[in-house]
């Protein structure tokens, strides 16, 4: 997706909870227009071919999305932090080339009894 289309897509969003408040305070009051005008969950792209080591995607994930200082760089630690996230969040994966041959070597397997993936 360009720029210039993710801003429509997030103008398009805008406007349609701009409507969908406007609606909600008619017919609901005042609690569910302020339900509706929730801001949207911050957005954290991970592009594996971004980061040369997982240390690098530790740091990343803990600048992004405000992990404590004392966090960890392992699984454990990462899944700690992850499940104290305390505000709406998309952590949107993009899956780049790498992936794509992966997952057809995978398939061919699938398909293939001679052929193994470990």
């Amino acid at each position: 997706m360009t720029i210039a289309e993710e801003r429509q897509t997030v103008e398009a969003a805008e406007n349609t909870r701009t409507v969908e408040a406007a609606a909600a305070t008619e017919v609901l009051g005042t609690a569910a227009a302020e339900a509706a005008e929730a801001p949207e969950p911050r957005l954290v792209r991970i592009k594996s071919h971004d980061f040369a080591k997982k240390g690098e995607l530790y740091d990343y994930l803990a600048e992004q999305l405000g992990f404590p200082e004392y966090s960890g760089r392992n699984l454990d630690a990462l899944y700690d932090s992850l499940t104290e996230v305390d505000q709406p969040t998309v952590i949107r994966i993009e899956r780049d080339w790498f992936d794509a041959i992966v997952q057809t070597i995978r398939d061919a397997a699938a398909d293939n009894p001679y052929l193994e993936v470990e």
